[in-house]
């Protein structure tokens, strides 16, 4: 999973149901290939 997605998700654990929504629906998907596979781990860019 990406770094943003953590670190927000790390942010949001004193609000179970806010987290809850967070989860469903903005999870980053895991991609087998393409662009968007390899993220950068400082900037969360594409490399």
């Amino acid at each position: 999973m990406n770094n943003a997605y953590e670190r927000i998700l790390n942010s949001l654990e004193s609000k179970p149901v806010k987290r809850a929504r967070m989860m469903k629906f903005n999870k980053a998907k895991d991609r087998p290939h393409g662009l968007g596979k390899n993220r950068c781990v400082r900037c969360n860019r594409h490399e």
